[in-house]
């Protein structure tokens, strides 16, 4: 297979043409021994007016190399094992759209790697993907993931946060173990499975949220995790498995909304309301229609008061409540907003004399805006 080198980035290229009709063929990027700094992969190379996309970064591609950044271009569909394993320099890195297949091992020991952020559809991470990235803080995660394979983010030592997405079925074993600034952790309601050890050591995890009450506890998952911690659960959940690690276990109930009060305002104005019911304390945000409210104020465990969005147009919308775990619950027809020349039925008027014409045709002029009959008394 013949070999295309970059002139400016030195990253090489095996291709091949199979002759098809449009005259564009693929390559992808093989290992590419020497090569440093910040580069950026070709989306597309030409020789003898054949066109080359770029659709996969081969396995080892730039295992123990000294980059330290990189540009994926769209198009890039696979990253292979080992890509960028011990690329001790390599300290940002942004995953397109088009990926949706990071293999084993792809950035194992970059120990460098601050920032990470895929898009795309990739559905697994892998094993080992992201172990040992020690300097590792951030990294966003696509909702097509569906699993987080075994030591997929263990000894990323300065993590103190990740989202796990909402479609993920099972956490691998020691997945974040040794994660020792990991602070809290949700698990989407999903997750039917944690593996052994799979928080292991993350010394500072000091609560971790359950949504789902189908979910099997491998040994060890919470080992040596924060003194004292919590858990959050949801009704039914089975407690036993969780004794061993946490000092504390809250049950958390599906809220219910008696009332909202006042259930209207007017389109322009900040209305404060407050909303009635029971479980409320773990509720974060409040929409109405499309719009975030502007403070939500949990005063007790069944009432919370908001600040309703202004909007331009009036109507009737639905009020949703969204919980720590973002989960929503809705209010169907919630709130009315009300126009703001929206006329009253009526108004009186205390006349007690003393005005001129002037005067009265002044004010009655300004009253007759916002309502419709108007009695002098």
């Amino acid at each position: 297979m013949p070999i295309y080198t970059d002139p400016i980035n030195k990253i090489k290229y095996a291709y091949s043409s199979i002759g098809l009709l449009d005259e564009i063929e693929t390559a992808k990027v093989i290992s590419s021994p020497g090569v440093s700094g910040d580069i950026i992969i070709l989306s597309r190379f030409v020789i003898d007016n054949m066109t080359y996309m770029v659709t996969e970064i081969s396995d080892n591609s730039f295992r123990n190399g000294n980059i330290t950044s990189v540009v994926i271009p769209f198009g890039v569909t696979s990253i292979g094992n080992y890509a960028f394993s011990s690329c001790i320099k390599l300290k940002f890195i942004t995953i397109p759209d088009s990926v949706d297949s990071i293999g084993s091992s792809a950035f194992y020991y970059c120990s460098y790697l601050e920032t990470i952020t895929i898009n795309g559809s990739i559905t697994s991470i892998g094993i080992n993907t992201y172990a040992g990235c020690s300097n590792l803080r951030n990294i966003t995660l696509p909702d097509s993931v569906t699993s987080i394979g075994k030591n997929a983010f263990s000894y990323c030592s300065n993590l103190a946060s990740i989202t796990i997405p909402p479609k993920v079925t099972s956490i691998g074993p020691s997945a974040f173990g040794f994660c020792a600034r990991l602070l809290s952790v949700g698990i989407p309601e999903n997750v039917t499975h944690i593996g052994e050890n799979a928080f292991n050591s993350c010394v500072r995890l000091a609560s971790v949220r359950f949504t789902s009450n189908t979910i099997t506890i491998a040994d060890g998952a919470f080992d040596e995790i924060a003194s004292p911690a919590t858990a959050y659960i949801i009704p039914d959940f089975q407690t036993e498995s969780l004794k061993t690690y946490f000092t504390n276990i809250i049950i958390l109930y599906t809220p219910l909304i008696s009332s909202i009060n006042p259930n209207n305002g007017v389109t322009t104005e900040l209305t404060k309301v407050s909303i009635i019911g029971t479980s409320l304390t773990n509720i974060v945000s409040v929409l109405f229609g499309f719009k975030k409210s502007l403070s939500v104020v949990v005063v007790s465990d069944s009432q919370i008061d908001v600040m309703v969005p202004t909007r331009i147009d009036s109507g009737i919308v639905d009020v949703t409540l969204v919980d720590v775990y973002n989960k929503e619950f809705i209010i169907p027809s919630g709130y009315t907003y009300l126009p703001l020349n929206k006329q009253k039925d009526w108004v009186k008027i205390d006349w007690n004399g003393g005005w001129g014409k002037d005067k009265i045709t002044s004010v009655v002029t300004r009253i007759r805006t916002s309502f419709k009959t108007i009695d002098f008394l």
